[in-house]
């Protein structure tokens, strides 16, 4: 009875131990090989709330430009500096409940969402 103890307490050391040495990998892996940007909204299946968020993966701080559009009218244009590894909430409280697009660039590339 007790070395049926010991080889499933073995059993269950040696997986949690494979299990952290994998995920530790896996992390190490991922954070070699980013390099991009991208946006997204916060609550993009509602329309009572439009914030969106710029996440900066790539291997430099950046600068990105985004412009809230409605209508086909600039309704808002800023340009915002994030740091590598970081991400930035745009809050846009005054578009809450309505249709717009977001445009970002970061000079050379451009990015846009959109919320009917």
């Amino acid at each position: 009875m007790k070395s049926q103890y010991i080889i499933i307490l073995t059993v269950i050391i040696a997986l949690v131990a494979s299990m952290l040495f994998l995920a530790q990998i896996e992390q190490n892996q991922r954070d070699k090989n980013q390099n991009f940007w991208s946006i997204y909204f916060i609550a993009p299946l509602t329309q009572t709330d439009n914030r969106f968020v710029i996440d900066n993966k790539t291997q430099n701080d950046a600068t990105f430009h985004y412009e809230i559009i409605k209508d086909n009218d600039v309704k808002k244009s800023e340009n915002i500096e994030i740091k590598k590894d970081k991400r930035k909430l745009v809050d846009t409280k005054d578009y809450n409940n309505q249709s717009i697009k977001i445009i970002v660039t970061n000079g050379k590339d451009k990015k846009e969402i959109e919320k009917k």
